[in-house]
């Protein structure tokens, strides 16, 4: 079997026996860590700062320890799944069902939890895959819908982060599918004097190494929280389909049993 740049794209662990023990941690390398990482970066969140994060999927949860890794004073997660949500609590999370707020109190949630309307910084760990939850203002999938709540959130002059992707030709909402539009009031984000951050596929390489140190030296922990579970490849097809119906959990495929034999072994 060949991998095409393989010899690029691996990343070497210092200390194989370490690096063995933090294998659950170490894989999420590969993609969920670094975009999550880039979403607190780009969004520019500062040592202090409070936090929206729309999602509690593998991205929203690994933003949320990227931003406490960059100082962030609290992290809010919005997510309609209630299993999630229980996942982001594990981190020190406050959340918000989404299934329960419509976007209308969205202000009047965030001042209860944090103590005033809205907050620093502000990131969409969603993108364009946003379904409808309880809000009866959303009677449909809404692609548009997180970032405009975040728009509702961020504060004047605050920072926004999108990691999560959106694809024109998958967008799916009545306007996006005539022009590949969406429709959000950029006047609004204007008036907030809001930064957004690069978006696009993020620069992995940029962060990989910086995070393996930060995962080799414990002071990241994140296979609780994402609650991965160790799967051979004869179970993908369920995997897919129970991740795709929301479960709460990231998926890690061990084709030779590699990894399930070093998560054991570290227990």
């Amino acid at each position: 079997m060949q991998l095409p740049f393989a010899d690029f794209n691996a990343l070497k662990v210092p200390n194989k026996e370490e690096g063995l023990k933090r294998i659950l941690e170490i894989v999420q390398l590969a993609d969920v860590l670094p975009t999550a990482y880039h979403g607190a970066v780009t969004a520019n969140v500062q040592i202090g700062d409070s936090v929206y994060v729309a999602g509690a999927g593998p991205i929203g949860i690994a933003c949320a320890a990227s931003c406490f890794m960059r100082g962030a004073s609290v992290v809010v997660i919005g997510d309609p799944n209630a299993e999630r949500l229980a996942n982001a609590r594990k981190l020190g999370c406050l959340t918000i069902d989404t299934s329960k707020t419509p976007s209308n109190e969205l202000n009047t949630a965030m001042k209860q939890l944090i103590g005033k309307p809205e907050v620093d910084r502000a990131i969409d760990c969603v993108g364009y895959e946003c379904v409808q939850d309880g809000d009866a203002t959303r009677s449909q999938q809404l692609q548009e819908q997180v970032l405009r709540d975040l728009m509702i959130v961020i504060r004047y002059g605050g920072g926004i982060g999108i990691p999560g992707a959106y694809f024109p030709p998958k967008l799916l909402t009545p306007q996006a599918k005539v022009n590949g539009h969406l429709q959000l009031a950029f006047g609004e984000l204007w008036n907030k004097a809001v930064t957004i951050g690069q978006m696009g596929q993020c620069p992995v390489h940029v962060y990989n190494e910086a995070l393996l140190q930060m995962i080799l030296h414990e002071r990241v922990k994140l296979s609780e929280a994402l609650n991965v579970k160790v799967v051979g490849l004869d179970e993908a097809p369920k995997a897919y389909a129970s991740f795709t119906a929301g479960e709460a959990a990231k998926y890690v495929f061990d084709p030779h049993g590699i990894v399930s034999k070093a998560a054991s072994n570290a227990k």
